[in-house]
């Protein structure tokens, strides 16, 4: 009839199915009651992640142009917009936008930096980029990326002739 070995059995089976079925009672009832998270959606090609909204270059140029009339003497609003201005390929226009910059703030050496990329690289005006370069020289000659900078100017210096 029962051994204390089929009664130690009898328990161990009680012990192992009771606990399956908790389990498998927790992870229905956590499926019934946690929200199924939506599927990923993939970013979009410009590189913006999902569900971002569509802005037109000219749409943020106009959103720019906006916080600066509010905000004229605001020397960071004034470097980005110049940064976006040199990314859509509108040089002359970044390079003023720099200087207005620099006007507010006449040692900043990111924004001389930046500027010098857009006389250089843009404008491909050796003159100009090596006029900001002296000026980076004179705020900070210990700034670490003249040497860099000034190995640029020389090979687009060379490149010209």
């Amino acid at each position: 009839m029962f051994s204390s070995r089929n009664i130690h059995f009898a328990i161990l089976g009680l012990i192992l199915g009771a606990s399956t079925g908790y389990i498998i009672a927790f992870y229905q009832a956590e499926a019934a009651f946690v929200p199924k998270a939506p599927p990923q959606q993939q970013a979009s090609q410009t590189g913006t992640p999902p569900n971002h909204p569509n802005v037109t270059p000219e749409q943020l140029l106009e959103m720019f142009k906006v916080a600066l009339q509010k905000n004229p003497n605001e020397p960071e609003l004034r470097s980005r917009y110049a940064s976006f201005l040199f990314n859509l390929g509108r040089f002359q226009e970044s390079v003023e936008s720099f200087q207005k910059s620099l006007e507010l703030r006449p040692n900043h050496i990111q924004t001389m930096e930046d500027m010098f990329n857009a006389q250089l690289e843009g404008l491909k005006d050796s003159k100009a980029a090596a006029a900001t370069l002296k000026k980076m020289e004179q705020v900070d000659a210990n700034y670490s990326g003249l040497p860099a900078l000034k190995k640029r100017l020389e090979e687009k210096s060379k490149a010209a002739k």
